[in-house]
């Protein structure tokens, strides 16, 4: 009965009922990998962890410009940051900062899903989970099982893999030296002894994260460092509504 228009029904004698259109902002939250292999870049192109990090700042601006709250969370073998969600340009600022140091120094070793596990526990508001990361070293079904709390609760996910388009290849040379970024192991190999395994298994990782992504209802996208900032902002306005489609 509080819904009906008195006023109007008095004049017309006529029922109306009153409707309302509820302006809510959303919760976004960005999860950045700082590790060590968001260190690599090839000449002509960006850092992977610079790369990263304006993406993640592009993002907020536009998040926070439109009236949403943004938190992050930053993440190698286990979470390094966390900044809560806030909205105002104060709170811009301070994400901008958390950022600055990590991707100008990626370091340490990468656990992407324990890192996920965490973040799970520090992201209270249910709302829009965006994961920026090269994605490497580990199992894509391990990776995408991290994700079940989030889906639980009905996030919705987008991944973006971070990658230079050096890393789906080799260098045309007789000998190169490989160097792991995380572990500073080092081989010395002919670059054609391994090229078809290695750009194989980079197809099949890639593949298995698209697929499992698209099979747990998440958005993915692959972002090359030499490629448009632009990509990435269509990719997450592309973002699919899932909870829209449940209904």
């Amino acid at each position: 009965m509080s819904a009906i228009d008195w006023h109007v029904y008095a004049r017309t004698k006529k029922l109306f009922i009153r409707t309302y259109d509820e302006l809510t902002d959303l919760a976004v939250h960005l999860v950045t990998d700082v590790s060590g292999s968001m260190s690599f870049f090839t000449a002509g192109n960006e850092m992977k962890a610079l790369r990263s990090a304006r993406i993640a700042a592009s993002l907020a601006h536009l998040m926070i410009r439109q009236g949403d709250k943004v938190s992050l969370t930053l993440f190698a073998d286990k979470v390094l940051d966390h900044l809560p969600c806030g909205g105002t340009s104060r709170h811009l600022q301070r994400m901008l900062m958390h950022l600055a140091t990590p991707s100008n120094h990626p370091r340490g070793k990468t656990k992407i899903a324990d890192s996920l596990r965490d973040t799970a526990l520090l992201t209270k508001r249910r709302g829009r989970l965006v994961v920026l990361s090269d994605f490497l070293g580990e199992d894509p079904e391990e990776i995408l099982d991290a994700l079940s709390p989030f889906l639980h609760r009905r996030f919705e996910v987008l991944l973006l893999q971070i990658s230079d388009p050096q890393e789906r290849t080799l260098p045309h040379a007789p000998l190169a030296r490989f160097v792991d970024l995380e572990t500073k192991e080092e081989i010395e190999i002919e670059p054609e002894e391994i090229r078809e395994d290695f750009e194989q298994t980079v197809r099949e990782r890639t593949a298995s994260l698209k697929t499992g992504a698209m099979r747990r209802r998440v958005d993915f996208a692959r972002l090359s460092t030499d490629a448009p900032y632009l990509d990435a902002i269509e990719a997450y306005l592309g973002f699919r509504n899932w909870t829209d489609t449940d209904s």
